[in-house]
C-alpha cells in the first residue's frame, strides 16, 4: 500500500507512535454487549474524514462503527480542520478572531475544544501526518512536472 493510500492513523502505527491513542480513540469491543470478539464487517465512506470501518460483534451480532463512544463520533467537520482552528487557538489567536477567520460559531470552536482538550498530543501527530503526506504529494507532483 503506498504512503498516499494510507489513512493518517496507518501512517502513525507504521512508525509505532500511535496504537494505544488510537485504541483509546476507537474501542474494539461490542458498545452492546461488551464482547471483544468483533472483527471488520465492512467499510464506509464520511463526507469529509474519509474511510472508516464498521465493526461486527460476533457474539451479538450487531453492528458498530469504529468512532461509536468515542470523542470524535459524530464530528461532521474535517478533523484536519478542526486541528487548524485548535491550533491556531493554541497559539494565541482569540475566540472571535477564530470564529471570523475560519468561519465557525463561537459555539463550536468551544465545542471543539471541551470535547478534544485530552487529545492534544494525537492531534499534534495527526496534523503532522497529514502535513507530511501534503508535502509529499506536492513533492511528487513536483517532480512529475521536471
Amino acid at each position: 500500500m503506498s504512503i498516499l493510500k494510507k489513512s493518517s492513523m496507518e501512517i502513525l502505527n507504521d512508525v509505532g507512535l500511535c496504537q494505544e491513542k488510537e485504541d483509546a480513540l476507537f474501542k474494539k469491543n461490542c458498545p452492546h454487549c461488551y464482547s471483544e470478539k468483533v472483527k471488520i464487517h465492512s467499510y464506509y465512506q464520511t463526507k469529509g474524514n474519509g474511510e472508516r470501518k464498521m465493526f461486527i460483534c460476533q457474539e451479538c451480532s450487531s453492528c458498530f462503527a469504529e468512532t461509536y463512544g468515542s470523542v470524535i463520533a459524530g464530528l461532521e467537520t474535517p478533523l484536519s480542520e478542526i486541528v487548524k482552528v485548535l491550533k491556531a487557538r493554541m497559539e494565541g489567536i482569540g475566540l472571535n478572531a477564530a470564529a471570523r477567520v475560519f468561519g465557525y460559531a463561537k459555539t463550536t470552536i468551544l465545542n471543539w475544544e471541551k470535547k478534544l482538550s485530552g487529545l492534544q498530543e494525537t492531534l499534534f501527530l495527526y496534523a503532522l501526518v497529514n502535513e507530511f503526506v501534503k508535502l509529499v504529494i506536492e513533492g511528487d507532483e513536483l517532480y512529475r512536472a521536471c
